[in-house]
């Protein structure tokens, strides 16, 4: 039987009926029924487990989309506190950490770092500053170039954010 095919008959009905023979059969010698009815079961509800997974996991992926749709009105505001508050529950609600996501997140088209820096959000900038990995700082991003070099290229190093971002990664 095809793993449809289960789903069809009914979980319950499949199941009960092997159940019942298992328990049933009081035999030392496992007649070919037996054995073939064990493997269905254990078919069964393995199929059952990998198709409930298959429908829950899509959920979880489009939940963070909509956690994270706001950060950048967050950044753009330079608020601290409600950026705290993001974090933590994306990490509570996912088990992620800022730099887990932090590439995957772009506003007007650069990272968040560089979008506090161009709207001189100092409180946010520092924030996300101390939360990351010095690795991550330092990562070339989709442009080439690392945070540290955009920043001096585009003016922003003296800024209270490029002043954490060199303390930091210094």
């Amino acid at each position: 039987m095809k793993c449809y095919e289960y789903i069809y008959i009914g979980v319950n009905g499949v199941l009960g009926e092997i159940q019942g023979r298992l328990y049933d059969s009081r035999r030392q010698d496992l007649n070919p029924t037996f054995k073939r009815l064990a493997s269905m079961k254990k078919s069964a509800i393995a199929c059952v487990l990998s198709l409930s997974a298959l429908l829950v996991a899509p959920g979880s992926f489009a939940d963070i989309n909509a956690d994270l749709q706001n950060i950048c009105t967050i950044v753009k505001n330079d608020d601290k506190s409600e950026l705290r508050k993001k974090v933590k529950q994306v990490q509570d609600d996912y088990n992620l950490r800022l730099g887990d996501y932090y590439d995957g997140v772009s506003c007007g088209g650069v990272s968040l770092i560089r979008y506090s820096m161009q709207n001189n959000a100092a409180e946010v900038g520092t924030f996300m500053i101390k939360k990351m990995s010095k690795d991550d700082l330092i990562k070339t991003e989709k442009d080439g170039m690392a945070l540290p070099q955009w920043a001096e290229a585009n003016g922003h190093i003296n800024t209270a954010i490029g002043q954490e971002l060199l303390s930091r990664i210094s």
